[in-house]
């Protein structure tokens, strides 16, 4: 399964204003597709949590995404996903970084599955991008969002 992907990312100021906003590609990692295999196959309690999108994460590493990541490079902050929609073979994934804390960004997925927890480099990495030239958090007030949109269809 290679889900094509891409990824928005809109900064915005206290106010809903667009600072910038970003297009990149994504990368559906093995992890994921080993992960909805299994789930195909088991019927457990544990199986129910295999593919399931659960936190964004962002940080701090610029090494260019690989099918083969199972973490970020250096994960710096953690947020639970703010909203999936699927509509036919479209999933969309949207996740929003805001809060006291200031940084560039190099790096952002989605994990999940069965050890995905609220605590930095938990669960499965199931999409990464990487941020070139990377995106910066300026002040406390901005937001930065990301929507993965993922054609299934083209699987």
């Amino acid at each position: 399964m290679k889900a094509p992907a891409e990824v928005i990312m809109t900064r915005r100021d206290g106010n809903g204003k667009i600072l910038s906003q970003r297009k990149f590609k994504n990368v559906t990692t093995t992890v994921l597709r080993s992960e909805l295999i299994q789930k195909m196959i088991q019927d457990d309690a544990a199986s129910q949590e295999l593919g399931k999108v659960k936190y964004g994460v962002v940080g701090s590493d610029a090494t260019p995404e690989t099918e083969s990541d199972t973490t970020l490079g250096n994960e710096t902050h953690r947020v639970a996903i703010s909203d999936t929609e699927q509509t036919g073979p479209m999933l969309e994934i949207t996740l929003v970084f805001s809060g006291a804390w200031t940084g560039t960004i190099y790096e952002v997925g989605v994990v999940g599955g069965v050890g995905a927890t609220a605590t930095k480099d938990t669960g499965s990495l199931y999409l990464r991008s990487a941020i070139p030239a990377g995106e910066t958090k300026q002040t406390v007030d901005e937001s930065i969002s990301f929507v993965w949109t993922v054609n299934l269809a083209d699987a």
